[in-house]
């Protein structure tokens, strides 16, 4: 599995890791902003460990309470580098109307498609995802290349769109108070603990781009041949670079069977949340919530680094959804971080 300037998803990162330098981040951040494609209104990029490190921290503490993501809880924080793409509004006297439509407020408070204020119109959602979305994701992917051609092991995330009302609680302060609609996040580090691949993509060959209309692609020509390997299951599989770092190597059995599995649920009021506590007891879980008169629970918690075989992995992921059921809170998933090198 040779590597071939494929971006690969970083889920943490060594306590020897190092950020990228200001001078990379600075380079990365122009090519990214010169991508032909027009400067908008709305769009804004932040830097969080310009504003201190601690802030790093706690961006990735309310992305393991607030969101459904893959990193290790354990290792990422020894990353000190995120980039957020976010759309905020635009003050008055900043308007060009020439140039774009700007959108009201209250649209960024919620997002722009929850509320009573959300898109709606074709129109509208059209020009939401050609100007604003397509945009912000161009100069994202642009961003990580560039640092990824510096030698930066990547990761990248958007499901911190589905909560823009925690994210402005959090994180408003940073943007003058402005409620501001994240969209997706680029963060970089010079080592990964441990990368989230199939390994499809790299049986993407010549003979899979021939012809004019590519589409619906022959599963059977990237999945691996050996069956072994397409077994499927509740987790994707976690690879690690090889001492020269030219290719990714499956983890060792040694090492996956010293996996720490991270676990989610969310819960639409206390009582639920005590009773899992309560079948959960012998866990260390963590609690969080948003909304005021509609609140909602985040329980997280951590299986430890255990000796896991296959068969007592999926055991333990179906006690975990039968407890979530019984307790009346839905189980989110689950996720492996590898151990420290």
């Amino acid at each position: 599995m040779e590597k071939s300037n494929m971006l690969y998803f970083s889920i943490g990162y060594t306590e020897n890791n190092k950020d990228p330098t200001e001078e990379h981040i600075n380079f990365a951040l122009k090519k990214a902003l010169q991508m032909p494609s027009i400067v908008r209104h709305h769009h804004r990029i932040w830097l969080p460990h310009r504003d201190g490190r601690g802030v790093v921290d706690s961006v990735w503490d309310w992305m393991s309470d607030y969101t459904y993501t893959g990193m290790c809880r354990n290792t990422i924080k020894n990353c000190g580098h995120i980039a957020v793409w976010a759309l905020t509004p635009e003050q008055d006297n900043k308007q060009d109307k020439r140039i774009d439509k700007t959108y009201p407020r209250e649209l960024f408070e919620k997002g722009f498609f929850a509320g009573e204020t959300q898109l709606t119109e074709q129109t509208d959602i059209v020009m939401w995802g050609r100007t604003h979305n397509a945009v912000q994701n161009i100069q994202a992917f642009e961003y990580a290349k560039q640092l990824e051609n510096f030698g930066y092991d990547i990761g990248y995330m958007s499901c911190l769109q589905r909560s823009p009302e925690s994210f402005n609680e959090h994180f408003g302060k940073y943007f003058d108070q402005t409620p501001v609609w994240p969209m997706i996040i680029i963060y970089a580090g010079t080592e990964a603990s441990a990368f989230k691949h199939t390994g499809t993509r790299d049986r993407i060959t010549d003979r899979t781009v021939q012809g004019s209309l590519l589409g619906p692609f022959d599963w059977d020509e990237v999945m691996d041949p050996d069956p072994e390997n397409n077994k499927k299951g509740p987790f994707t599989p976690l690879y690690r670079w090889n001492a020269d770092r030219t290719a990714l190597r499956p983890l060792t059995k040694d090492e996956e069977s010293k996996l720490d599995f991270d676990f989610q649920f969310s819960a639409k009021n206390k009582n639920s949340v005590e009773a899992l506590k309560s079948e959960l007891a012998d866990y260390s879980l963590e609690i969080s919530s948003k909304g005021f008169f509609q609140k909602a629970f985040t329980i997280s918690g951590s299986s430890g680094p255990i000796n896991w075989s296959e068969e007592q992995l999926l055991k333990w992921t179906d006690y975990l959804i039968q407890v979530g059921q019984e307790a009346g809170c839905k189980f989110e998933g689950c996720g492996a971080s590898a151990p420290q090198q």
